[in-house]
């Protein structure tokens, strides 16, 4: 379960990341 949690906030930071690129 925990696993899953990780995988689901490594989704949220790299949709970030990807949001940052976009604007930049």
């Amino acid at each position: 379960m925990a696993a899953k949690k990780q995988i689901k906030k490594q989704q949220v930071v790299e949709k970030k990341q990807k949001r940052k690129r976009f604007k930049i």
